[in-house]
């Protein structure tokens, strides 16, 4: 696996992250749109990038007929409930800004696993080529991205695009729904949001420290050649 060394930006305060990150992404979304006709993004869920995508639905410039969403990840709970990353997502960006989207594609956690991998498969099977143009992540203090927790396996996949995973001790709900490693690396520009005293050694680790990828599975993200982390230093000492 090849490594490249990631693009490094800290910023002063939480409101300089969200305004330095929507100002890029809303650039990549313009970028492509204009030039390619669709942009696909994928959005990761948890509470750091809400306050993003709630400036991105707020953005009057932004074309959103020609952008389609798409889930990094999801609790396995109904999609109305207030801990699942739709609702929150849907909230954040606005119903109305969801409307005007070209297409915007959740897990669908009505009914069993097997039948929403299986569905969402289907949806990114018919994707030629390059899956997203842009995706969004945030990086546990245990190195978790997306929903792909420490421990697991996660390179022995064969074709499919998601995946069903377990959540360690401490997490609401330990059933989860994940795109693979393969296919969060499937994006041109891949953005990481950091906040938070919390996070203070996750950049540590990744550029020093001597874990594995497999125990610390934020690590794979490294053999991305477009992989910006923003991270904000407010309250960190």
């Amino acid at each position: 696996m090849q490594i490249y060394r990631p693009n490094i930006t800290f910023f002063e305060s939480d409101e300089m992250l969200y305004k330095q990150t929507a100002d890029a992404v809303a650039d990549i979304l313009l970028d492509v749109t204009g030039n390619q006709g669709l942009a696909k993004m994928a959005l990761a869920g948890g509470s750091t990038p809400m306050k993003l995508y709630k400036k991105l639905g707020n953005n009057p410039v932004l074309p959103w007929e020609s952008v389609e969403l798409y889930q990094v990840d999801e609790r396995f709970i109904f999609p109305e409930a207030p801990e699942s990353n739709q609702y929150n997502i849907v909230e954040s960006f606005g119903e109305e800004t969801i409307e005007r989207m070209k297409d915007s594609f959740f897990f669908k956690t009505g009914g069993d696993i097997s039948t929403a991998l299986a569905n969402y498969d289907e949806v990114l099977n018919s994707i030629d080529g390059q899956l997203f143009d842009v995706t969004i992540l945030g990086i546990g203090n245990d190195g978790h991205f997306a929903s792909l927790f420490p421990g697991g396996e996660y390179l022995s996949h064969q074709d499919a695009k998601a995946i069903s995973t377990q959540a360690g001790q401490g997490f609401d709900v330990s059933t989860r729904l994940s795109l693979t490693i393969e296919s969060v690396l499937s994006s041109e520009v891949i953005i990481v949001l950091l906040k938070g005293e919390d996070k203070k050694d996750v950049i540590k680790e990744l550029m020093e420290g001597k874990k594995t990828a497999s125990e610390y599975p934020a690590k794979f993200l490294l053999s991305h050649p477009n992989l910006y982390i923003y991270q904000s230093l407010e309250g960190v000492e």
